[in-house]
């Protein structure tokens, strides 16, 4: 009869226990109940946190390192092979954001300036005045910057077209003076309603509409467009005028 394995003087044999078809053994150190096999109860032996390193080394021999902490204090880490943990504590921001920060708006000075954009837009295409109040012209501005509001087709056919033009002639007035030397540039024609009109544009040498008004009743003479041409002359820097350019028209020539 082999003899018995050194084992069991750290289990307990329970034998057959309910519900187990082999015989049991417990573990003296944690109760941890195993089969009554060497090789089962040795592993669990190896791994047993109840046991004391000196328990282990005497089975498993002296050069034994479990792999686990034991909960014994026989196994507590010692002062050469202890790790310092250094707990970072870091400041919790008090402040919170404001809703504020998740509300889109439009200042004063941006609705002013998408408006003056749009109005622009408007008179230079030459789009009817009620494209604003359109439905599909709402959704489309609407879903671009909700906060923007489209101006009325009464605002842009009294305040908004008054700004507008005030500020085209200042930006034509200061292209003109900036300018050393211009031409003046002049012609005529009769609308649907045979109403006579004449034009002004000058080069600087970017070319500037500068005015355009009715002769009506007035006779297109030598003398009376040379009259005409005196006026216009007499509102810029006549100084810097290098050249008047007409049409071929003899009344042009003459004046």
């Amino acid at each position: 009869m082999p003899p018995a394995s050194p084992i069991w003087a750290h289990f307990n044999k329970l034998g057959h226990v309910a519900g187990f078809q082999q015989a049991r053994a417990q573990c003296k150190y944690c109760n941890y109940e195993v089969n009554a096999a060497a090789n089962k109860c040795i592993a669990h032996l190896k791994t047993c946190s109840s046991a004391s390193i000196t328990v282990l080394q005497g089975f498993f021999g002296p050069d034994f390192q479990p792999k686990i902490k034991q909960r014994n204090n026989s196994y507590l880490p010692t002062e050469q092979n202890s790790i310092n943990i250094i707990t970072v504590k870091r400041p919790i921001s008090r402040s919170q954001p404001s809703i504020n920060n998740f509300v889109n708006r439009i200042s004063s000075a941006e609705q002013d300036k998408c408006e003056l954009l749009f109005v622009q837009a408007v008179y230079r295409c030459g789009l009817f005045l009620s494209l604003s109040e359109l439905e599909p012209i709402k959704i489309l501005f609407q879903k671009l910057h909700p906060c923007f509001k489209l101006p009325s087709r009464k605002a842009l056919s009294t305040t908004l077209l008054d700004d507008v033009y005030d500020n085209t002639k200042n930006e034509m007035n200061e292209l003109i003076n900036s300018a050393n030397n211009i031409c003046l540039i002049s012609d005529g024609w009769s609308n649907m309603m045979q109403e006579h009109w004449t034009n002004y544009i000058i080069t600087t040498p970017r070319p500037v509409f500068f005015s355009a008004h009715q002769t009506g009743e007035i006779k297109q003479t030598g003398e009376n467009i040379a009259a005409d041409i005196d006026n216009v002359i007499s509102q810029i820097d006549h100084s810097k005028l290098a050249a008047i350019i007409t049409d071929n028209a003899s009344s042009m020539k003459k004046a």
